[in-house]
């Protein structure tokens, strides 16, 4: 140790380890640059990837009545190959594989590691909350200009996910229109929850969480966590079977 000692006083004296030391600063400020305010906000931005505004709850019955499953939503059952590679995209993080209709996501992570994911059946993946919802609220061909929207978010503990999450009453403070509503106004706890049409999505990318109408201030200032259940697959067999 006073070998060591003596080696970083030497270099101290000539100035290379405070050289060094700055550096090194510099290299993180730039490992870290600044990520810019997400434009449109995040309510407008789910109403362009959706193609409309929020469906009320009547024509939500009337989407699943005519839907036809692997017309209406992909059905796949095991995760198929395509051609996305993470070298397609900027950095780190979760994207919608749009040759699969988005039932796919694919996690970019260090050196191209790619790991694949698959959203039960009547789901696809949200590329703005990123998490599966419903198919009536995505867009498939449109995700790719929601790649850079959340994603340089996810690894940064010193952001919200959303700019505006917390700070936005929509529309009349219900969305997708379900009894009871889902208030955004006033919100609180973790920033990576939102409720889409009376159900509540978590960052369990894969899963689509079940709740009760309420307003999300109930559900996330509590700090309670929903249990996961993939109800996509039987409300839209039952569907079917009534055809």
């Amino acid at each position: 140790m006073a070998v060591m000692g003596d080696i970083l006083q030497f270099l101290a004296a000539l100035g290379v380890f405070s050289a060094f030391v700055a550096g090194t600063s510099n290299l993180v400020k730039r490992q870290t640059p600044a990520v810019p305010a997400q434009n449109p906000q995040v309510f407008e931005a789910l109403d362009i990837l959706r193609g409309s505004a929020p469906l009320s709850s009547a024509q939500i019955q009337q989407v699943l009545a005519y839907a036809y499953p692997g017309s209406s939503y992909p059905t796949y059952s095991y995760i198929p190959q395509t051609s996305f590679n993470c070298n397609q995209v900027r950095q780190f993080g979760f994207y919608a594989d749009p040759e699969t209709r988005c039932q796919v996501f694919r996690r970019c992570e260090a050196h191209n590691y790619m790991f694949s994911y698959i959203c039960p059946n009547g789901t696809v993946f949200n590329q703005i909350t990123l998490v599966c919802d419903w198919f009536y609220n995505v867009n498939c061909p449109s995700v790719g200009g929601f790649y850079d929207y959340s994603n340089p978010r996810i690894y940064r503990q010193d952001l919200k996910l959303f700019d505006d999450y917390y700070s936005s009453n929509y529309g009349s403070g219900s969305y997708g229109g379900s009894s009871g509503g889902a208030n955004y106004g006033g919100a609180s706890g973790s920033s990576y929850g939102i409720l889409t049409n009376g159900y509540a999505m978590l960052p369990s990318t894969s899963q689509v969480i079940s709740s009760q109408p309420a307003s999300i201030s109930e559900k996330y200032s509590t700090g309670n966590m929903y249990k996961a259940v993939a109800r996509a697959d039987a409300l839209l067999k039952d569907e079917a079977k009534k055809k």
